[in-house]
């Protein structure tokens, strides 16, 4: 019986302990590859990143529609809160379609500007902005509006001149010419 008990015991702590290194393995296959992906993320310029991105194919139209490729494809800096697909599916029906129109390039490309900010800002930075200024900071885009941006529960909020809010899913994707944080709505500049 205790011969049985031990071998139990033992078997235990081999599982245990196998299965310890399985995961510490694959947890460091998995930060291994993080360190590779932002590696070559970092090589690349903001429109490069997001043409690469299977989550911001509507927004790379966009740019492209807007004339903007070309400065986000420059030297830069610039941080771009870039809405995903799904985002610009929340958009209101037709909309999305009337703004890709030839003749409504001038809205498209305000709407666009309004989610760049001139200069390189990870989310540190605004967070600490945020915090010198008692919660909330606001940003100059590149259409000249500011942006109010804010934390709720750990999440980096920004709030646009209509009101609505929009939350930084991912952050501090660093390119050779700025910063992408990845947005879950479009914020409409009221022209």
């Amino acid at each position: 019986m205790k011969t049985k008990n031990l071998n139990s015991i033992v078997l235990f702590a081999l599982i245990f302990c196998l299965t310890s290194f399985v995961h510490s393995q694959s947890k460091v296959k998995a930060q291994k590859e993080k360190v590779k992906t932002e590696a070559v993320e970092s090589q690349s310029d903001i429109m490069t990143f997001l043409k690469s991105s299977r989550s911001h194919t509507i927004l790379v139209k966009a740019i492209e529609a807007s004339g903007l490729s070309e400065k986000l494809a420059g030297e830069g800096a610039y941080t771009l809160f870039a809405p995903t697909d799904d985002a610009f599916g929340k958009l209101p029906e037709g909309t999305l379609k009337s703004l890709l129109k030839p003749e409504n390039k001038e809205k498209l490309k305000a709407i666009l500007a309004y989610h760049i900010i001139p200069g390189n800002f990870n989310s540190a930075e605004i967070v600490k902005a945020i915090e010198n200024n008692n919660g909330e900071s606001d940003f100059r885009t590149l259409n000249e509006k500011s942006i109010s941006a804010y934390t709720k529960d750990g999440i980096l909020v920004l709030t646009g001149v209509d009101g609505k809010d929009s939350e930084v899913e991912i952050s501090d994707k660093q390119q050779t010419n700025g910063y992408v944080h990845v947005v879950n709505a479009v914020m409409l500049a009221n022209e």
